[in-house]
């Protein structure tokens, strides 16, 4: 059995995002395997983080009809993450640990729930380890693999 991984929001952005072509299509690429297979995995809190982004700073907002058409065939699938009281303490734990802000430190706590060993984000430390997660950005490790 493959190890699990979380999808940052980021991922889901760079879908709709096609400025930068690299992030765009390697976003693509990460969202369809993600599909395709089943030791993908993200949270509650992705979801609402896309929501809005998608409706309001989106170059050409997403129209509702649409946001739930992409909510219900690609993000639904991949939630299995929701909030709970545990959550949120192991986030508080997390945040005052490693100097995190509150909502990345509930989001690595979601990851560790959901006993993901990587979570694939550009906004987190590369190569940071916390509690058996390792933070892996896929934009760096697609430049390094070009070298």
């Amino acid at each position: 059995m493959k190890d699990k991984v979380f999808l940052d929001t980021n991922l889901f952005i760079y879908n709709f995002d096609t400025e930068n072509k690299t992030k765009h299509e390697k976003s693509k690429e990460i969202v369809l395997t993600a599909l395709a297979e089943n030791n993908y995995v993200i949270s509650y809190q992705v979801i609402q983080e896309f929501s809005n982004v998608a409706l309001k700073k989106f170059q050409i907002p997403l129209k509702p009809k649409d946001l739930a058409i992409y909510l219900k065939r690609v993000m639904f699938p991949l939630c299995s993450v929701y909030y709970t009281n545990e959550n949120i303490l192991n986030a508080i734990e997390i945040r005052n640990r490693y100097k995190l802000s509150f909502y990345n430190s509930v989001l690595i706590g979601s990851a560790i729930e959901a006993n993901c060993k990587t979570l694939l984000s550009e906004d987190l430390q590369d190569g940071l380890q916390i509690k058996g997660l390792q933070i892996t950005n896929p934009f760096n490790s697609t430049i390094k693999k070009k070298k």
